[in-house]
């Protein structure tokens, strides 16, 4: 801006007038963008930064921007703050981040039902999840029960689900929830009435039991005092406890069974 001199009254003098220049320089200023966070899948915060040493009401020109998508992983984002044109200041531009933090996400164990001599195995499949978004998934979980065994006895007993693997985990922080495994007593075995062969021999065929479950078949010639001995192990079927000839049945005037479960 000029600086002019103007002159007034000077009789006895013979005035030079001569004119300056004012010298405005920029001012200086800052844009500093603000730390932002989000949850893993949400969609980016509205990206927002905090302006110092302007006056009269002046708005600095700039542009924020972030190299986070929706769905970008755990961690660290840059924001980064593009100036546009301030021919009145000298501006000092700051970037920030943006944080992506986990989401929570849960995995939960069927529950299961099994009868007593029966053996239980899981595939890792038995479960339900919830908290997962944009394709990420649980696709198995270890789970281990102590009810799983044949000789585990009647009553309930916790599914225990653990060591999730999928796509994406590593952006969730997952919690388990254990499932119920219901251990039922086991369905009874009935022997029908023995047919004798033209051997003489006697054949029980036996109904019923559970499948998969093997089934000792017990002899004995006196209920009063029993003592039973072991003819043989079978394995029952869909269609019940496969026959089973009795070799020593022929010289024995009564003669008792029954079936437990080893």
């Amino acid at each position: 801006s000029n600086i002019t001199v103007t002159l007034g009254s000077n009789p006895n003098y013979s005035v030079q007038a001569t004119n300056s220049t004012l010298t405005i320089g920029t001012r200086t200023a800052s844009v500093t963008a603000d730390a932002k966070s989000k949850t893993y899948g949400d969609v980016n915060p509205a990206l927002t930064a905090t302006e110092a040493g302007t006056v009269n009401g002046d708005l600095l020109s700039y542009t924020l921007a972030t190299d986070a998508a929706q769905f970008s992983s755990v961690g660290f984002s840059n924001i980064t703050v593009t100036l546009g044109s301030n021919p009145n200041y000298s501006v000092q531009a700051t970037n920030s981040t943006l944080t992506i933090g986990t989401k929570a996400s849960s995995v939960t164990a069927n529950n299961a039902g099994k009868n007593y001599g029966q053996t239980l195995t899981f595939t890792g499949t038995e479960f339900t999840s919830s908290g997962f978004v944009g394709g990420d998934t649980v696709t198995s979980v270890m789970l281990t029960s102590s009810g799983t065994t044949n000789t585990a006895s009647v009553g309930t007993y916790s599914i225990v689900a653990s060591a999730a693997t999928g796509t994406g985990l590593g952006n969730y922080t997952l919690s388990y929830t254990n499932g119920t495994l219901t251990v039922n007593p086991a369905t009874p075995v009935t022997a029908n009435s023995p047919v004798r062969l033209p051997d003489g021999n006697f054949q029980l065929i036996f109904t019923g039991g559970d499948p998969g479950v093997s089934y000792v078949i017990q002899a004995s010639d006196d209920l009063s005092n029993p003592v039973w001995s072991n003819l043989s192990t079978n394995t029952a079927t869909l269609s019940g406890i496969p026959s089973f000839i009795d070799l020593s049945a022929t010289n024995n005037p009564v003669r008792f069974y029954r079936t437990v479960i080893p």
